[in-house]
């Protein structure tokens, strides 16, 4: 499994993910639970922690490829939704890696 993180500040942190959420929710599967919101996408899954004004954006997919599709899909989702701030996210090019269980 191949995962990567970033974090973001800004002043409207729950209302982006609130937004996010009820956008994609349309077409995938969203877990909320406090803080976590879960995005299960058939490519992978991303999560948004929120801490104050922070959020900290994971994606994790099985293949590089798949982790860097979801990671632009979310960052830029959240980029569009922040225009007015001109929100930009950087993603690190360190990619953490783990062996997958197995069943």
């Amino acid at each position: 499994m191949h995962h990567i993180q970033t974090t973001v500040t800004t002043p409207k942190a729950a209302a982006y993910v609130a937004q996010l959420a009820k956008h994609f929710s349309h077409k995938i599967e969203v877990e909320q639970n406090g803080d976590l919101t879960v995005f299960h996408f058939s490519f992978g899954t991303g999560q948004i922690d929120i801490s104050g004004d922070q959020l900290t954006l994971t994606a994790a997919a099985e293949t590089p490829d798949q982790m860097a599709k979801l990671a632009h899909v979310m960052g830029s989702h959240l980029e569009r939704f922040a225009f007015r701030e001109n929100l930009s996210l950087v993603w690190p090019e360190h990619v953490t890696t783990t062996e997958s269980e197995k069943s």
